[in-house]
């Protein structure tokens, strides 16, 4: 009210403080221009929900340029750098995995003092394969108590959510299963990206007396820009998307023994890793070289089909992206393959080059069946992998635990 006048003074849009935005750390071992399953996971995010703000906290790679991000996205490349990885990389050998320990250690104190003005911290780290080479360089108690100073370290003291990808439903090795119970005794919520995950967690967190929420969130997928090709044509093209670290052998098998295809490889890795891939190129075999999450659905949509050796049990993005653009996925038997359904939306087959191309052979030699597997993986995409469809329950999340 006006001084003694007896006016109401207006209080327009410009005099009302702006809410404050929700802002949440991703820390994670490992991040772009390298495309892996974390990275794209954690890419897909903070690049999908505009109304958070993100500061991603990683190792800074020599050699390796930083990535290019969004406005509400923040990149932290923590020193000291990770010597063991990139172009540049030094062999893990002996005393060296005494040295990645304490740089990892070092990295994760600077992340805590850059994640203080943080709500949230989303975790993915899982850098404790490098304890496990400590084991015959120290006691067993000396071992344990460097574990648990290191996972103390990865402990942040604001509300924490963590992701397993995918590791609770592989075979869990003792630092390995260390980590999964800290996690569930100190995070709030712990998100399992297959059904099978959340199943375990229960059981892991009933045994080690943890509280953390479990929630089955799986990984998700942009369908507007993942989507099948407008046109049709003979098919004869097949796709690979991976790791450089990751069944060369099987893939160079695969190629021999279906000369009359064209293949286009997405490869991820570094200049040493990439040299078996490279030899790989002819006429017929393009092989391209860190493509950017934003350009993989051009290259996918170049093929017809889309082969996906995992070795492991898991459920992969690049199974997810496939389908989203209408590819039939050929992948190895295993457990947590949904929504790859053998005779549905692809072929499951044993870990054998010659059983990939038999299925390969077969899909592209069955131009119905081909479009019929397509349709159905792109149909369940959308229905249950689609970002509009997964996003909004972990953005909940961020929500609640920012309140």
């Amino acid at each position: 009210m006006g001084a003694g006048h007896g006016h109401f003074v207006a209080i327009g849009p410009a005099d009302v403080a702006p809410a404050r935005r929700p802002r949440i750390a991703h820390l994670t071992n490992v991040y772009l221009p390298v495309l892996g399953g974390k990275e794209s996971y954690v890419w897909n995010v903070v690049e999908h929900l505009p109304e958070f703000d993100f500061e991603i906290l990683t190792a800074r790679v020599p050699g390796v340029p930083p990535p290019t991000t969004s406005p509400n996205v923040r990149v932290h490349r923590l020193r000291p750098a990770e010597w063991f990885r990139g172009p540049f990389a030094l062999p893990m050998l002996g005393q060296a995995r005494l040295l990645w320990g304490a740089f990892s250690l070092t990295r994760l104190l600077r992340a805590r003092e850059l994640a203080a003005g943080c709500d949230v911290v989303h975790s993915h780290w899982s850098d404790v394969e490098m304890m496990d080479g400590l084991r015959r360089l120290v006691t067993r108690s000396g071992w344990q108590r460097m574990l648990q100073k290191t996972l103390t370290a990865a402990t942040f003291p604001q509300p924490m959510v963590y992701t397993d990808h995918s590791m609770l439903v592989q075979e869990t090795p003792e630092p390995v299963r260390m980590l999964l119970e800290h996690f569930l005794r100190s995070a709030r919520l712990v998100v399992a990206v297959e059904p099978e995950g959340t199943v375990k967690a229960n059981e892991m967190r009933d045994a080690c007396g943890g509280t953390a929420k479990i929630e089955y969130i799986p990984n998700s997928v942009d369908t507007a820009v993942y989507r099948p090709r407008e046109e049709d044509r003979r098919p004869g093209t097949v796709a690979y998307v991976g790791r450089a670290n990751k069944a060369p052998w099987l893939l160079q098998e695969i190629l021999r023994l279906l000369p009359e295809q064209r293949f286009v490889l997405a490869i991820a890795g570094y200049s040493r890793s990439m040299e078996k891939w490279r030899s790989m190129r002819s006429e017929r075999v393009e092989v391209l070289e860190n493509v950017p999450p934003d350009r993989l659905p051009a290259v996918l949509t170049r093929a017809d089909v889309l082969v996906n050796p995992l070795l492991h049990n898991a459920m992969t993005r690049v199974t997810i992206e496939g389908l989203a653009c209408g590819l039939p996925v050929v992948a190895d038997e295993g457990l947590s393959r949904y929504p790859l359904v053998d005779g549905k939306t692809g072929r499951l087959v044993p870990p054998k080059p010659e059983a990939f191309a038999s299925a390969v052979k077969g899909l592209l030699g069955n131009p119905a069946l081909l479009k019929d597997y397509g349709r159905e993986g792109r149909r369940i995409v959308e229905r249950e992998f689609s970002n509009t469809v997964i996003l909004p329950r972990l953005a909940a999340w961020y929500r609640r635990l920012s309140a």
